[in-house]
């Protein structure tokens, strides 16, 4: 039983020989899982792209090629994982389109509002406050960025429940949507879908979550035409104002900048806010004047 306790808790942070046998079973084992958590991202060729937990590296390599305008990054816990995904993705991570580095969910070492999609696939069983990892993935989504958690249904565990005790554990779909409102994800539900993997029928899940946009994204008719303060954090230089189409631009004390301008339209605010995206800028706030 310690025998295949300890090859179950590689699973959480594969290592060695033994955990380039768990990255060659997962690539295997979660292939079609990893297609189905992708395809309810809705990627976007300029999105950043964020998956906690890549493993071997083959999910981040079909995202990458769904987002050649934007940038994709990894974090997993594994060295090993970390060393079999560069070699995997070391064209993209050359080219500057990628990067993968070790890291926990629970603690992301990334700035706020910086991913439009993030994701992982079979991670949420294995780390040990899900609650705090959930809010550190909504402090790094941009407003109205979204999240998908893939994991498999609880019932599949039932008979190995000592086993697996300590080292995964197994949620219902309810309970992980209630964790993703608990942490600031207005609105969460989940989608369900059976699989058969080397003769095992099981269900499996995909928590989703969406950060809710900036208010003033969704101006009323009688908002049109109105004046906008952007507040980004940074110094932008003054001359940038053409750039932005005539707004001025206002330098706080505490090193900030505010863009303030006419918008004429819904269309008008949302094209700003793609610039300040595609500007890697970060987004602290939209006030309508």
């Amino acid at each position: 039983m310690n025998l295949i306790r300890t090859f179950i808790a590689n699973f959480a942070h594969p290592n060695g020989v033994l955990g380039r046998v768990v990255a060659w079973r997962l690539d295997i084992s979660n292939r079609q899982a990893n297609q189905w958590t992708l395809s309810l991202l809705n990627l976007q060729p300029s999105d950043q792209v964020l998956e906690v937990g890549f493993g071997s590296g083959r999910t981040l390599k079909i995202a990458a090629s769904k987002t050649p305008l934007g940038f994709v990054s990894g974090v997993d816990s594994s060295p090993t994982m970390l060393e079999i995904a560069r070699k995997r993705n070391a064209q993209s991570i050359m080219s500057g389109h990628m990067d993968l580095k070790l890291g926990e969910m629970e603690s992301l070492d990334y700035p706020d509002d910086h991913f439009d999609k993030v994701f992982a696939v079979e991670v949420i069983n294995y780390i040990a406050d899900p609650l705090k990892g959930f809010m550190e993935l909504h402090r790094v989504l941009r407003p109205g960025g979204r999240v998908a958690l893939f994991f498999e249904a609880k019932d599949k565990f039932t008979q190995i429940q000592e086993l697996i005790k300590g080292i995964y554990r197994p949620y219902d779909a309810p309970e992980v949507v209630a964790m993703l409102r608990e942490a600031g994800f207005s609105s969460s539900w989940f989608e369900e879908k059976d699989f058969v993997a080397r003769r095992l029928h099981y269900t499996g899940y995909v928590a989703l979550g969406e950060k809710e946009p900036i208010s003033s994204m969704r101006p009323s008719n009688s908002a049109q035409g109105a004046k906008y303060a952007f507040h980004v954090r940074g110094y932008l230089p003054s001359d940038w104002c053409d750039w932005f189409e005539g707004f001025v631009i206002h330098h706080l004390e505490n090193g900030d900048t505010i863009l303030s301008g006419d918008v004429p339209d819904q269309a008008a605010l949302h094209g700003v806010l793609v610039k300040i995206r595609d500007l890697n800028l970060t987004l602290i706030s939209v006030r309508q004047e």
